[in-house]
């Protein structure tokens, strides 16, 4: 007799906040005592899409463009989003992540975001919290700030990720998807593309 066994999905996230804005403050740590913003191009209409904690004490915030926020904070520094300096520091993250589960999954969409499979992974590492842990110093190690969530999905595991503290972790118990997304804020519940799908599920 053959036995079948199904073991459910689990998801590792691994969250660098603000990644565009600390790996540039990482190459350069004089951007600490700036204003920073990282924009798309360095038009006046450029959109910004990352700031510094500096900047956002000024009220500038991702989303608006370089022109608004001049008013608000004159000495605020601008730099271009680099996507091939962000591929390529993301590319070390994730065979520093390899080393731990093959499946890593990164999208330059939603730079900072690193997903590992972590379905199987839980009996080399001591259970889901020492996943977690060795994901946090595996990244830390390289010098960035991080956080970790556990979950069912991507999604789950990223809203986990960005509820955790930083060098700390969440994890989202199997079928407590309901519960833990009830407890979050909805500023937080925000999918986008096939991730939205997933609300159905849960």
């Amino acid at each position: 007799r053959r036995w079948l066994f199904v073991h459910n999905p689990r998801i590792a996230c691994a969250l660098i906040p603000n990644f565009s804005v600390v790996r540039l403050v990482r190459d350069d740590v004089s951007l600490l005592s700036r204003p920073l913003a990282v924009t798309v191009n360095d038009r006046d209409n450029a959109l910004i899409v990352a700031v510094s904690a500096r900047a956002s004490a000024f009220g500038v915030k991702p989303g608006m463009t370089a022109a608004q926020v001049e008013s608000r904070c004159p000495d605020l520094k601008r730099m271009v989003r680099d996507v091939a300096a962000e591929r390529a520091a993301a590319g070390v993250l994730v065979t520093a992540l390899q080393q731990i589960g093959p499946h890593v999954a990164y999208t330059e969409d939603e730079p900072g975001l690193f997903f590992l499979e972590a379905s199987g992974l839980t009996r080399l590492h001591h259970g889901e919290s020492g996943l977690a842990r060795q994901m946090l110093t595996t990244i830390a190690g390289q010098n960035y700030p991080v956080r970790v969530g556990v979950g069912a999905n991507r999604f789950v595991a990223r809203v986990a990720a960005e509820q955790a503290r930083n060098h700390d972790y969440v994890i989202v118990p199997e079928t407590g998807e309901r519960e833990f997304l009830s407890t979050c804020r909805i500023d937080c519940l925000r999918p986008v593309g096939k991730t939205a799908d997933l609300f159905a599920t849960l």
